[in-house]
């Protein structure tokens, strides 16, 4: 397991100025990924998004496609 912990702090008490930047990153050796391997992993996790980005652009496109003639 990797863990990585930074962390800034700036003060100023003359000018009144207060600056804190905190950043965490921890990362396991093992991957919890349960979606199926090869072809039907990529159609598994990829329709949703496809769904939805029809959803999105289908009308714009089928409406322009319909006005051109």
């Amino acid at each position: 397991m990797n863990k990585f912990h930074f962390m800034i702090r700036y003060t100023n008490k003359l000018k009144n100025t207060e600056l804190e930047i905190e950043a965490n990153y921890e990362s396991s050796e093992q991957q919890n990924d349960q979606s199926p391997r090869g072809l039907l992993g990529l159609v598994l996790d990829y329709t949703p998004l496809a769904v939805i980005a029809w959803n999105d652009i289908g009308p714009i496109l089928l409406d322009t496609l319909s006005n051109l003639t």
